[in-house]
């Protein structure tokens, strides 16, 4: 977009120096040398370009890697690819040659005779128009994909975190506790820590309720079971069904506001006693009994002993991921205590992180050696879950902003321009009765065809274009009809308003003035 708004600068500035070549050409000078000065003229500004440009990459890269460094993995050992900025560098000497070449010719090909009698200080042009034209519809075009692909993305990343997925990560802090093996603990002695530092963790001013579990809910953790149902009728026999497979204690679906819908949760008693009782969730009931109560059956898994469903809960569904959860069961850690378990703390203030000192502190004088790590609020963890669809939209969004400012100002050169060519007709125009509102129409009509053109195509190659971006949207089309006409009213506005302001300057042409102006 950046090259073809160069061309068609260097375009309308080698249009309006045709006479001065022709009379160049007059004294004396060669073709060639006409061409070598437009070539170095063009070529200056190209590699003047380059080296802001290559200046400002540097910082933005700078820039960048500190903004994403916390969410966007490996950010901090990004630095300028050689391969980028060559590829860069000659697409800057590639605009600057070819449009700067392209007038040159042009300008050397030109009758003197014709062009030295015009009265007029500029001279008539077609071909050049035409081409600046395609270089503006191909600018809005450029625009209006990358708008598009904006739009996806931020409309996907906003359904992201507004997505109920069963859990609220709101006002919980987290923290992982990895119990050595080579303290050599038995799975009782590990069972009645874990137990201590959860009750020290709910002893603590500001803690609403705290849970220990094996991961967290919503992000995928690898932990699956195939189970069986009692009574329930195989459609094949020995069939058995793969589940997604939480360990957790009492208080893990209060911190975690995950509703009970019937029965209960664990009692503290079947928590420690491990007794062969499990928490299922909708999905599991509905499956194996769908027109019965699923509380007091039995399903079966890890082991020939029948576990008692008390209770069931809604399905949790994996942050960022548009698939339908698997069937999830919750058995007690009492049964089957973690190393590494992650302690979660629902504070009853805002300030979940302000609760870190002293849980830490009542952590360690259970243990001094514990190990605490990855200590964050819940909402930071799934916020960095979804850092790269976060990344990709303010990069598109940054992007597209800045072919729009250059698409606009693409199309308000070049009606100004024409403007600036065609006062004298103007000024005739005005003088044989044509009103403000005529010459209004006259420049608005001949700029929003050249943006209604690009807009049409745009719509076209997004439409094709954002079907590459499917792995990186949630719960949007690649078609989204919304995104597309909001893209499309959005273009047209500024459209608007950038054919606006010159023809608006057309309309307080001074007839007297303009007849005399060549």
């Amino acid at each position: 977009v950046a090259c073809a708004n160069v061309a068609n600068l260097l375009l309308a500035r080698a249009a309006a120096r045709r006479k001065e070549f022709a009379v160049r050409a007059a004294l004396g000078a060669s073709r060639l040398r006409l061409v070598r000065q437009m070539l170095i003229e063009s070529l200056l500004l190209s590699i003047a370009g380059g080296v802001l440009g290559f200046f400002f990459a540097s910082w933005t890269v700078l820039l960048l890697s500190r903004v994403a460094h916390e969410t966007v993995p490996r950010m901090n050992g990004v630095q300028l690819s050689g391969r980028v900025l060559i590829f860069n560098i000659a697409v800057s000497l590639f605009t600057g040659l070819l449009f700067g070449v392209i007038p040159a010719l042009r300008s050397s090909q030109t009758n003197l005779q014709d062009t030295l009698k015009d009265s007029s200080s500029t001279t008539t042009d077609i071909g050049g128009k035409r081409l600046r034209g395609t270089l503006v519809v191909a600018e809005v075009a450029f625009s209006v994909a990358l708008l598009v692909g904006a739009g996806l993305l931020v409309k996907s990343l906003v359904l992201l975190l507004s997505t109920d997925n069963g859990f609220d990560p709101n006002g919980v802090l987290t923290m992982e506790l990895k119990f050595s093996r080579s303290r050599g603990r038995d799975e009782a002695e590990l069972s009645r820590l874990l137990h201590q530092v959860l009750q020290a963790a709910q002893a603590q001013p500001g803690v609403q309720s705290a849970t220990l579990s094996a991961a967290l809910p919503g992000i995928p953790d690898g932990w699956q079971t195939d189970i069986s149902a009692e009574g329930y009728r195989w459609e094949k026999k020995g069939e058995i069904i793969n589940v997604d497979w939480s360990i957790v204690t009492p208080d893990y679906f209060e911190t975690m506001k995950i509703p009970i819908l019937r029965g209960r949760t664990f009692t503290r008693d079947e928590d420690e006693r491990a007794q062969p009782v499990v928490v299922v969730d909708e999905n599991l009931a509905r499956r194996f009994w769908p027109n019965e109560e699923a509380v007091g059956k039995h399903i079966g898994y890890d082991s020939p002993t029948w576990h008692e469903i008390v209770g069931v809960v809604p399905a949790v569904r994996a942050f960022g991921s548009e698939a339908q959860p698997l069937i999830r069961i919750y058995t007690p850690m009492g049964r089957l205590p973690q190393r590494n378990a992650v302690l979660s703390i629902r504070s009853s203030t805002s300030d979940a992180k302000a609760l870190t000192a002293g849980i830490a502190n009542a952590v360690r004088q259970i243990d001094k050696d514990l190990p605490i790590a990855e200590v964050a609020t819940f909402a930071d963890i799934l916020a960095r879950e979804s850092s790269t669809r976060r990344f990709n939209a303010m990069l598109f969004s940054i992007f597209a902003a800045l072919a729009l400012v250059l698409a606009v100002t693409g199309v308000y050169g070049v009606l100004a321009y024409s403007v600036s060519q065609r006062t004298h007709e103007v000024g005739i125009r005005m003088a044989l009765g044509a009103g403000r509102r005529d010459v209004l129409r006259l420049f608005m009509g001949q700029g929003m065809r050249l943006v209604l053109c690009g807009i049409v195509i745009g719509l076209g190659g997004a439409f094709v274009l954002t079907r590459l971006m499917s792995s990186l949207l949630f719960g949007v089309s690649t078609t989204d009809a919304a995104t597309f006409v909001v893209v499309a009213v959005g273009l047209i506005l500024v459209g608007v308003f950038a054919c606006y302001l010159p023809a608006r300057r057309a309309t307080r042409v001074d007839p007297l003035i303009a007849l005399r102006y060549e």
